[in-house]
């Protein structure tokens, strides 16, 4: 208990009651107004909407979160006009944890996405061989086919499993400084192997054309 400015008692928040998302109880809060304006009690909105006495309950005290078919039902019985669901959208982003609240709102707007993938082509980029040899699994990987943006001739890369003891291995310059965040490259007789230092226990790495290399590397420096 605690003493508030006006002299009355007010209980303290139950234990953990901080960890619950504010959006979701100000929707219980205006649900449960809502509710008794409309002269129901938990029982009859939760026949009325199809839900349990314990689901509409759990709402109101913001121990759930409302779900959009919950939402729209018990707006619609409660004849809110819309103000229920105009909080949708900030109940649905309370789930989320607190750190990726403000990514999911810029997520939603994007309209391209940046990453480096050095070993594995994001799977909207994949062509349809790319995708049949990932599932496959390295048994049976074998050459997929990629193809320049810029209209040019297509790049094959294989992803294989192999014995190169005897190659000397390079370093990206872009590497972490402890040495175990990096890509590595070593050139063959007429090939070009690229792999990743953290996946060395596997022995899987890309097999690349000298010309296909060649002009990789040629398009990077543009």
């Amino acid at each position: 208990m605690r003493e508030t400015r006006g002299g009355r008692a007010a209980k303290a928040k139950e234990e953990g009651g901080d960890d619950l998302p504010r959006a979701w109880s100000a929707y219980g809060r205006l649900l449960q107004h809502l509710r008794k304006r409309a002269g129901l009690n938990q029982q009859q909105l939760g026949e009325a909407i199809d839900y349990s006495l314990e689901q509409v309950a759990s709402v109101e005290q913001g121990r759930r979160p409302a779900k959009a078919a919950f939402t729209r039902a018990a707006d619609r019985v409660l004849e809110a006009g819309g103000v229920l669901e105009v909080l949708q959208d900030e109940v649905d982003r309370a789930k989320l944890p607190r750190f990726f609240r403000n990514f999911a709102l810029i997520e939603a707007e994007v309209v391209s996405r940046f990453s480096y993938d050095p070993l594995l082509v994001p799977g909207l980029l994949q062509t349809e061989a790319y995708a049949r040899a990932v599932f496959a699994g390295p048994e049976r990987r074998g050459v997929c086919t990629t193809h320049r943006a810029d209209g040019g001739r297509d790049v094959s890369v294989e992803q294989v499993t192999e014995n190169v003891d005897g190659l000397h291995w390079f370093k990206s310059s872009y590497s972490g400084s402890d040495g175990g965040d990096c890509v590595e490259v070593a050139a063959g007789l007429d090939v070009v192997y690229v792999r990743d230092s953290k996946a060395l226990c596997d022995g899987t790495m890309l097999r690349i054309g000298r010309d296909e290399w060649a002009t990789f590397v040629a398009l990077l420096a543009v």
